[in-house]
């Protein structure tokens, strides 16, 4: 098995690659799931930990 691992032919494309993503229909659809799931997870935890703290300080 003969592996060239010489990396003589790269070019530094600064944010490029995020660039090119950035158009990416797929790409956005992720990130508002994810904001989305991000912002329901947030708030599910606050309302249940106020809930059980609610509920402890009743006993």
């Amino acid at each position: 098995m003969d592996t060239n691992v010489s990396f003589t032919q790269m070019q530094f494309i600064g944010l490029g690659n995020y660039e090119a993503i950035s158009g990416d229909r797929h790409f956005r659809r992720i990130v508002g799931n994810t904001a989305i799931y991000g912002f329901a997870q947030v708030i599910f935890t606050v309302v249940l930990g106020l809930l059980f703290a609610a509920i402890d300080t009743r006993s």
